[in-house]
């Protein structure tokens, strides 16, 4: 069944762009998201919260946690450490495709992983050099 316009179920990022579409809405995000090694990575907060999921950073720990809930409605909630080679998803260790980091005080996360433990679909278009995300 298609649930109404397509555009209202993605969020669109662009790589090194701040302005992004968010279920049909022009959002200013604070950094692009950015490429390395091959992988999309931007702060967590952006498209985890823009999917319904809670985002709590603990300084100490350098740990993100993210809450909330898959295409099953299930509660997921995800532990990524900075620089960390595994992540956890209740209570799973999972290799993302490449660790959290950090620059200019921003957690730079890996956008895929985090977008389809919360029920998104990603999609990458090379000509645009856009990121789809459908929920």
């Amino acid at each position: 069944s298609e649930k109404g316009n397509k555009s209202e179920r993605q969020i669109i990022l662009t790589i090194g762009k701040k302005e992004a579409q968010v279920f049909g809405q022009i959002k200013i995000n604070d950094v692009a998201p950015k490429i390395v090694n091959n992988r999309t990575m931007l702060p967590a907060r952006f498209v985890a919260e823009a999917l319904g999921a809670r985002v709590e950073w603990n300084e100490d720990k350098q740990l993100v946690t993210i809450i909330g809930e898959n295409e099953k409605d299930e509660k997921v909630t995800i532990f990524i450490t900075i620089g960390g080679e595994t992540a956890e998803v209740n209570g799973e260790k999972i290799k993302p495709e490449y660790p959290a980091f950090i620059e200019n005080d921003r957690t730079y996360t890996p956008l895929r992983f985090i977008s389809e433990k919360l029920g998104g679909t990603v999609d990458w278009n090379e000509d645009t050099r856009e990121i789809i995300i459908t929920k």
